[in-house]
């Protein structure tokens, strides 16, 4: 029986096979396109299988080590580059270097913007620290000095008093000027542990409800009945007749003192200085505004830091360079800010916001 397919057959899978019909012995061919059905022969040898089968998994396995390798030392590059840099970079700004930038890309995008974010708030940090080293340094070399003065008056009329026979008038000059040096050293030490206790979150403010208008208007009566003061050209005005705030009455008072008198010892005697409590939608504003010298836009930032002492300041009025910082201290520590605007030669306004 010739069993050559016929080239209807080609390109097919064939299987031959054999039935039995009616006692008859009957072979068959049917064929199936190899698109459809495919068949691969595959030859061994009994006793060698074992041996193959070890050899082409350890070829496999080889084959996969090498290719997971490739890719591992690829990948690993690409992820330990970065934290490389994230770490000298944490590492340079441990030593001070807060120049540094790192452009941020990757997978640690994020985490190089907050390195450079970390970088510009350590330098800026680090420049206001050095301001203000210098302005401390400033400071103490000024209350030294302002210590000094009077202690060394004290002392020479005191020598006075104990070492010549003077009379009655000279006597009592001489014991003025060692009270008003006393009572200018105490002032200055009040002054600097109140603003440490500001400072402090440890000692807290104890408040009362107060007439903030009330308030405001005896700070002005204070000033007033100062006798340096009598004269000063100075206005009130309130579009409110009443206003209940919980405050230190007499921490309130000294902050509207001191602002005010900031006012009135930079300015030209004859000077108006206008004070007025106004209502802005659900804040009170307490404004100080005078039409004198103006304040210089480099000192305006410096204003209100605990250890600044204008230059406009005259001898006679030299303080401890502590009145503006205590009166910011005063507003925050009741919930508040102050805000300036300032032109040389046009006047300065001040206003505290509650």
């Amino acid at each position: 029986m010739n069993l050559t397919p016929r080239p209807a057959l080609e390109n097919s899978t064939i299987f031959v096979g054999k039935l039995v019909i009616d006692n008859r012995d009957l072979s068959y061919i049917m064929g199936f396109p190899e698109a459809v059905i495919g068949k691969s022969n595959i030859y061994y040898r009994s006793e060698t299988l074992i041996r193959d089968v070890l050899i082409v998994g350890t070829i496999v396995i080889v084959v996969v080590t090498l290719i997971a390798l490739l890719f591992g030392y690829f990948f690993s590059n690409r992820l330990t580059k970065p934290l490389v840099q994230i770490i000298e970079g944490i590492q340079s700004l441990a030593k001070g270097n807060f120049r540094q930038t790192y452009h941020p890309k990757g997978i640690y995008k994020q985490v190089f913007q907050n390195l450079n974010d970390l970088s510009t708030t350590l330098k800026s940090n680090e420049t206001e620290q050095l301001k203000l080293e210098k302005t401390r340094e400033e400071w103490v070399t000024n209350i030294t000095h302002d210590i000094k003065t009077p202690l060394a008056s004290i002392k020479g009329y005191s020598e006075l008093l104990q070492d010549y026979e003077l009379d009655y008038t000279e006597k009592k000059r001489y014991t003025d000027i060692i009270l008003d040096k006393s009572d200018y050293i105490e002032r200055l030490i009040d002054d600097l542990n109140l603003t440490y206790k500001l400072r402090s979150t440890s000692v807290p403010v104890k408040k009362d409800k107060e007439d903030l208008v009330e308030v405001v208007r005896e700070s002005i009566i204070q000033i007033l009945n100062h006798p340096l003061y009598e004269d000063v050209n100075l206005d009130f005005s309130t579009e409110l007749d009443a206003y209940p705030f919980h405050c230190d009455r007499t921490l309130i008072q000294r902050a509207m003192i001191n602002l005010i008198y900031n006012a009135i010892v930079h300015n030209p005697s004859d000077t108006l200085i206008q004070v007025s409590i106004q209502q802005k939608q659900e804040h009170v504003h307490l404004v100080i505004e005078d039409h004198g010298k103006g304040i210089p836009r480099e000192e305006l930032e410096d204003l209100f830091t605990r250890y600044y002492r204008g230059t406009n300041t005259g001898e006679s009025h030299k303080g401890s360079g502590l009145g503006l910082a205590i009166a910011q201290q005063i507003v925050k520590a009741h919930g508040g800010q102050i805000e300036v605007e300032s032109k040389l030669g046009v006047g300065t306004r001040v206003w505290v916001v509650f």
